[in-house]
């Protein structure tokens, strides 16, 4: 699976609740993204300060259907272009609804939109299991903010601290990850380990499988150094540490080789443009 995208808009009408399928998006829009290779970014819905908003900007569909089904990259198989063509997503929220009511009405518009199959299957497969490091974390508490994010996609860069990383407003969940010439970075505002695992099972990091086993259910801000298997260092003098080095040195986490049965979703069949409502 790779990454990348085109460019058309589909606009989904108000759906009713009904008893079948539940809340579903009052409006949502899915379009092809303009600028095609960007930085994924989600925003918004239940337990942000956005909670009637839901937005989705240079998503690839595998990462929507990660957000949609809470997998993770190595538990979704499907065709190679869910991981080359990137949408912009805007979708209303109904009032109240829960972080797991978010979760079903995403897979809804996903399987409608573009006509999916899918299945589950249960496969034993290698995983890596992230620890506790033996001298314990080294993970900053979530700072507290006004939980307001001024930057605009698209009109160009953040502004950058000394070491060149991206600065993110505090008390606002959220990750820019992208490659310097002396290595590849992660930045993230109010971070739940759950999320970083599934940074970590992506392509860009070059892992299998990650599976939580910290214990540690706080929220972190942090930003994550490494040498990326697929963006190395643009010089071979540039000893930028190894992903499994810099989870270690820089948050106090390991990575450890293990087993474990996986439920994976398996796209049977998918349109590569969606359908118009």
């Amino acid at each position: 699976m790779l990454r990348f995208s085109l460019g058309i808009v589909i606009v989904v009408a108000a759906w009713a609740q009904n008893e079948d399928h539940g809340l579903t998006f009052e409006v949502a829009s899915i379009k092809l993204s303009a600028k095609q290779g960007m930085v994924t970014r989600m925003a918004g819905g239940p337990g942000t300060s956005d909670p009637g908003r839901f937005t989705a900007t240079n998503a690839e569909l595998s990462m929507l259907l990660m957000r949609a089904y809470g997998i993770q990259y190595e538990q979704l198989k499907g065709p190679a272009w869910i991981d080359t063509t990137q949408f912009d997503v805007v979708a209303k929220v109904p009032p109240k609804t829960t972080a797991e009511q978010l979760r079903k009405m995403l897979q809804e518009l996903l399987v409608e939109r573009f006509r999916m199959q899918v299945h589950h299957e249960s496969r034993m497969e290698p995983v890596y299991e992230l620890t506790v490091a033996k001298n314990g974390p080294k993970l900053k508490p979530a700072a507290e903010g006004s939980g307001t994010d001024d930057f605009v996609p698209g009109s160009g860069p953040r502004r950058v601290d000394r070491d060149n990383f991206p600065i993110l407003p505090p008390g606002r969940p959220n990750v820019a990850c992208g490659h310097l010439p002396q290595g590849s970075y992660c930045t993230f505002r109010m971070l739940a380990l759950g999320m970083l695992v599934q940074r970590l099972s992506s392509p860009q990091f070059g892992t299998l499988r990650v599976v939580d086993k910290t214990g540690l259910t706080g929220q972190y801000d942090l930003t994550l150094y490494y040498s990326s298997p697929i963006n190395p260092p643009s010089s071979p003098d540039i000893n930028a540490p190894s992903i499994e080095q810099a989870l270690e040195e820089q948050l106090g986490l390991k990575l450890v080789p293990s087993k474990a049965s996986i439920d994976v979703l398996v796209i049977d069949h998918a349109e590569k443009t969606p359908t118009e409502n």
